[in-house]
Parts: C-alpha cells; sequence; structure tokens
C-alpha cells in the first residue's frame, strides 16, 4: 500500500514517518487501524493513496463509531498505548524543532535536548516491555 502523510510527520505505534509518500509492505492489521483513524480525522495527517481490496476492507472496518473509539481510547490509556503515541509524537515534533534550532538560545536548546534525551529513555523502556508509568519512574530515578 501506499500513503502520504500531510504534515510534517505522523506518528503511530510503529514509529514515526515523515511528510511525504511512503510505500509500506504487508501493513499489519494495527497500522491499517491506525491509518483509518488519522484519514478519518477533521485535518488528517494521512491519507490513502493506494491499497488492495484486502486492505481497504480492513481500513473500511477500522473507522469506528463514536462509542468504540471511547472505548479504545480508555483501553489504551490503561494499557499505556496512548502514552507511547504521545511520546512519539513528542520526538518527532523536538526533532523538528531542534533540525530548525537558528532563532534557539542555547539555554532553549539544551532543555529540548535534554527532554528529548528523557523522552527516548522513557521509550526504550517502554518497548523494553515496562509500563509507561514505570519507565517514567525509571528515568526520573536516574536509570
Amino acid at each position: 500500500m501506499v500513503i502520504e502523510v500531510l504534515h510534517f510527520s505522523w506518528a503511530h505505534d510503529g514509529g514515526v514517518l515523515e511528510g511525504g509518500k511512503h510505500e509500506i509492505d504487508k501493513p499489519s492489521a494495527k497500522f491499517l487501524g491506525q491509518v483509518a483513524a488519522a484519514a478519518a480525522c477533521s485535518d488528517p495527517p494521512v491519507r490513502v493513496v493506494k491499497a488492495s481490496q484486502e486492505e481497504r476492507g480492513k481500513i473500511d472496518k477500522a473507522v469506528q463509531s463514536q462509542a468504540e473509539g471511547e472505548k479504545a481510547y480508555a483501553k489504551a490509556q490503561k494499557d499505556g498505548d496512548w502514552h507511547e503515541g504521545n511520546l512519539r509524537a513528542h520526538i518527532a515534533a523536538t526533532e523538528a524543532r531542534l533540525k530548525d534550532a537558528e532563532d534557539l538560545h542555547d539555554d532553549d536548546k539544551g532543555r529540548l535536548l535534554a527532554a528529548l534525551a528523557s523522552s527516548e529513555d522513557i521509550l526504550e523502556h517502554v518497548e523494553a516491555g515496562k509500563s509507561y508509568d514505570e519507565a517514567v519512574e525509571l528515568v526520573k530515578g536516574g536509570n
């Protein structure tokens, strides 16, 4: 399938895609669901350029009602998926800001670099199997 990221970047559970077109070989059902949710937004960060009939069917099935979306949101908050997605988006936005750092004072750049390092440490713990809350506590404790 081919998707186009319409914003500077788009964070999904598998990582971050920068703006532009991306060919995705064998997208998972979870990824297709995330594409469907993102494409259904009022200001969609992605659009589907090309998809097989099977992929389109999975995308269409993934669009949720309000009630289903609220249940999924509550589950994602409980199991940490929601936090991980926000963390990935924060990392992508911070990296983008640092790339355009000409107007930043050294103190501001230092704070952004420190925040980026902490966020990447938290994400590393989450990817290693820790819950989001456990990962935050580990990073706060200097681990």
